[in-house]
C-alpha cells in the first residue's frame, strides 16, 4: 500500500473515506460480482492483516461487509428484521 494512502488512518477519522479501505473495498466489490469468492476472500485476508504503526486499522468482520467507510461499534448484520424500529 502506499503511505500516503496508510496516512489517512492517522489524518482521517473513522467517519471520513480513507483511499485504502475505499479502494480495497471497491476492488472486493468487483470481485464478488465477477464471481471470483476465491479471490474476494484472499483480498479481504490480507485487507485485515494490514498493519499500520502497529495495529490492524482494517476493522472488517465478514468478507460479504466490506464497506469503504466502517464505523467500529456500530451493529453490523447481513439483514435487518421488519419491524425492529418503531417509525
Amino acid at each position: 500500500m502506499a503511505r500516503e494512502c496508510m496516512e489517512e488512518f492517522d489524518s482521517r477519522s473513522e467517519f471520513e473515506e480513507r483511499a485504502t479501505p475505499y479502494h480495497l473495498a471497491n476492488a472486493l466489490a468487483v470481485l464478488k460480482a465477477a464471481g471470483r469468492t476465491e479471490a474476494a476472500r484472499e483480498l479481504f485476508d490480507e485487507a485485515v492483516a494490514l498493519e499500520w504503526r502497529g495495529r490492524r486499522p482494517m476493522l472488517w468482520q465478514q468478507w460479504q461487509q466490506t464497506p469503504a467507510v466502517y464505523i467500529d461499534g456500530l451493529e453490523h448484520r447481513p439483514f435487518w428484521e421488519v419491524g425492529r424500529w418503531e417509525i
